[in-house]
Formats: structure tokens, C-alpha cells, sequence
């Protein structure tokens, strides 16, 4: 482990000049859950703006809670902040130094990386929050082994922790590469990026085994599977990277210049979203590449940074120096499948789902023609908005076509999906 000493990671650092520690309160502190501004409905919906209570506070990472709120870290006011989705903020003071990365963890919880005391912190729904000695800790993900694995910068190791504070650290081959972005991948390992000169992307197994694919320099290098399949990342170069899991490497041309792509999410509408932290917008990029830019109204200063999907099925992002939470309220396209879509009652269906909310209880309900409604159960989404779930035709369904509702108890999305009683 490593003292908490001052990380000079280069040009990888928002550098917003001195700003002492503030103070924390013995209390938490609730803010009104009323947006500041809001645009009018337009391509990218509309966008609604939460300021933080405290005016030097700068949002750093943001991530969607189990609990049906989203999360994020404060990184000069030592917070934790709380964001229902209709907007009302709590903050939870603590001795963190510089609280950076956040992630949801397997057991309920949230877990928070440290960046300038080497501590990783764990806050539960309720805002208690406990600390466990690491390595300089960045960013932090949740695995497919039911650990959060972080990046550990100086310390240029990939990091694990169990969810009973238990830390295993994995060198990285190369020297000096400061591994920023984490995130798991569809094929059961973690991917992470490297933010020291030439950039690669690396790939960890669960069992700690560390591949390095060439890659792109990358100043806020951020990370995440997409729903094609592959790796999607943001790069120094106004690029976005996507790499498949084989490690093939593709490209894409942002048209602004200088634009600075900072984090990256899957959103609820199967594109992938990203921040541009030095020009105030918000990137829309689809799976075979198409870019889409939307100017945040307002302060052009805002410097829009961690990005992610929401329990209400929007898009959440940071203001680092625009010192809000935002909004994107866009269109969400939810899609439900049926497997079989036909038989005799009692048929076990498979009900699949996607573009619902991260982290949410869809309700399932068998609709029919004559008899009515009939409870199939509830199911919660995973981290991206997805389902499947086993259901059972009811044994005095009607003959016909009927219907198999999935409704949102958060977003509100509702599709129906016809099921043919033979």
C-alpha cells in the first residue's frame, strides 16, 4: 500500500487550481428537487439541471444505486450525494480525501474509490460509510465474480476487493502506464484503460491474468461494454475507441475539436453516450459509429464528466465545474421478447427485456381477454437496464391473442407483448 502522498498523474488531473478541504457537516444535507433550468424537448429530450447545495462540491463519478436513486462522489466538498429521479439531493459528509470513482456493488451496497488517501469506501443506502486500506484507487467497477475491481494509478496495479474488504493487487506488465477506466466486460473479465503516453487497453480475468491491446492516448480515459459486444472508450485524440474482445481496435472521429471526450455509458436506447468535457456537450455515438453532438444549454464552462444510466431509464451526468447534477430525459426505447410466443396455458415462457431503467422492478402481468389481469411476478433489471425472467401462462387463460405486460415502477415504461393461447 501506498501513503497518501500528492498523485501526479500528468495531464490525467482536472487541475481547477487550490481549493482547501471544506468542512463536514454532522448533518445531512437536503437540497431542493427543484432543476435550475431546463431545455425545451428537442433531439436529446430534455435536459434538466440540480444544483449542489454546496458551491465548491464538483461532482466527479456518478453511477445508479440498487436502492432506485443515483450516486455520486464530491470530490473537494469529502461527500457522498444521493440523487432521487425526480431530482431531491442528500449529502453524506465523511473524511475521504478526494472521492473519485463509484460504483454499485453485489451486495447493495456502493462502493467509492479514494484517490488521494488510498482507502476504498463503502456507503450503504443509508449513508453509512466504512473504509478499507488500498492502493491509489481511481476508478471501481463491480465483477462478474461478485468483487468491485479498481484501477490503482501510481501504484500501476489492477486492484480487487471482496465485498468484506479484502484487497488483492495485480501488476500491470508495463511500467508506469496509470490505469485509469474499469468496467466489465460481456466476456466475464474486466477491461481498463491506461493513461500514460502511448495509451493500450487492458484486460484482466477474475483470476487476476492481465493482457495489453495498443490503443490511443486518452486524457479522461473512460470505459464500458456496449451493446454490440464490444469495449467502448473515450480518447485524448477526439476520438471514441471501441475494441472487440479479441482486441481489434476501431476508431471514431468526434467533429468538434478539442472537444476532450470524457466519460462514456450504454444508454437506455442502445447507442453508447458520451461527455465532451471541454465544450459543454453531450455525444450520442451509435454501435456501427455514427456520431450525434447536443450542446448542454447554459454555462459553456460546465465541463460536463461522468456519465451514466439511470433506475428511471435516463441518462445522469457531472458537472465538474458547473458544480449540478443533470438530467437527460430522453426517449427511451424499451424492448420485451417472448420465448415460445404461443401455446397452451401453463406454458413457461421466457420474458427478456431491455431499455428499462438501471437497477429497477419491472412488473410483469398476464392481461386477458375475458378473465383479466393476472400477476406473472416482478423482476429487477440488471446495471444496464436489462431482464429475463422464467413466467407461466395461467392454467384458465383464453384461447387467442393475449397479452404479457412489462411495466417499470420507476420509468413508467410499459410494453405489451402478444402471447397466442393455442
Amino acid at each position: 500500500m501506498r501513503n497518501p502522498t500528492f498523485r501526479a498523474v500528468a495531464t490525467f488531473v482536472l487541475t481547477l487550481g487550490f481549493v482547501s478541504s471544506l468542512p463536514a457537516s454532522a448533518q445531512v444535507r437536503v437540497a431542493p428537487a427543484t432543476p435550475v433550468a431546463s431545455a425545451a424537448p428537442g433531439a436529446v429530450g430534455v435536459i434538466a439541471k440540480f444544483p449542489l447545495p454546496n458551491r465548491l462540491s464538483t461532482p466527479y463519478g456518478i453511477t445508479a444505486g440498487p436502492d432506485g436513486n443515483v450516486w455520486f462522489t464530491e470530490r473537494y466538498a469529502e461527500r457522498i450525494g444521493r440523487i432521487s429521479p425526480d431530482g431531491a439531493i442528500t449529502e453524506f459528509p465523511t473524511a475521504v480525501v478526494w472521492p473519485t470513482g463509484i460504483a454499485a456493488g453485489s451486495d447493495g451496497n456502493l462502493w467509492f474509490t479514494e484517490w488521494l488517501n488510498d482507502n476504498i469506501g463503502r456507503v450503504t443506502p443509508q449513508g453509512v460509510i466504512t473504509e478499507f486500506p488500498s492502493g491509489a484507487a481511481y476508478d471501481i467497477a463491480a465483477g462478474p465474480d461478485g468483487n468491485l475491481w479498481f484501477t490503482e494509478t501510481n501504484g500501476n496495479s489492477i486492484g480487487r476487493i471482496t465485498t468484506e474488504g479484502a484487497v488483492t493487487e495485480f501488476p500491470l506488465p508495463s511500467p508506469s502506464r496509470y490505469p485509469l477506466g474499469i468496467a466489465a466486460g460481456p466476456d466475464g473479465n474486466l477491461w481498463f484503460t491506461e493513461g500514460s503516453g502511448t495509451t493500450q487497453i487492458g484486460r484482466i480475468t477474475p483470476t487476476g491474468t492481465i493482457t495489453e491491446f495498443p490503443a490511443v492516448a486518452s486524457a479522461f480515459p473512460s470505459i464500458v461494454a456496449g451493446p454490440d459486444g464490444n469495449m467502448w472508450f473515450t480518447g485524448r485524440k477526439n476520438t471514441i475507441g471501441r475494441m472487440t474482445t479479441s482486441g481489434i481496435l476501431t476508431q471514431f472521429s468526434i467533429r468538434t475539436p478539442n472537444a476532450l471526450p470524457a466519460g462514456i455509458a450504454a444508454g437506455p436506447d442502445g447507442n453508447l453516450w458520451f461527455t465532451e468535457y471541454k465544450t459543454a456537450t453531450i455525444g450520442q455515438i451509435t454501435p456501427s459509429g455514427k456520431i450525434t453532438e447536443f450542446l448542454i444549454p447554459g454555462n459553456r464552462q460546465a465541463d460536463p464528466l461522468s456519465i451514466t444510466p439511470g433506475p428511471d431509464g435516463n441518462l445522469w451526468f457531472t458537472e465538474y465545474a458547473g458544480n449540478q447534477i443533470v438530467r437527460i430525459t430522453d426517449a427511451p426505447s424499451p424492448a420485451v421478447s417472448l420465448s415460445p410466443d404461443s401455446g397452451p396455458p401453463t406454458t413457461v415462457v421466457q420474458v427478456s427485456g431491455s431499455g428499462y431503467g438501471s437497477f429497477e422492478t419491472v412488473v410483469l402481468t398476464f392481461i386477458d381477454s375475458v378473465t383479466g389481469r393476472t400477476s406473472l411476478g416482478r423482476v429487477l433489471t440488471d446495471a444496464n437496464g436489462k431482464f429475463s425472467a422464467s413466467v407461466t401462462i395461467p392454467t384458465n387463460a383464453t384461447t387467442g391473442p393475449q397479452t404479457v405486460r412489462v411495466r417499470g415502477t420507476i420509468s413508467a415504461l410499459v410494453v405489451d407483448s402478444t402471447f397466442t393461447v393455442t
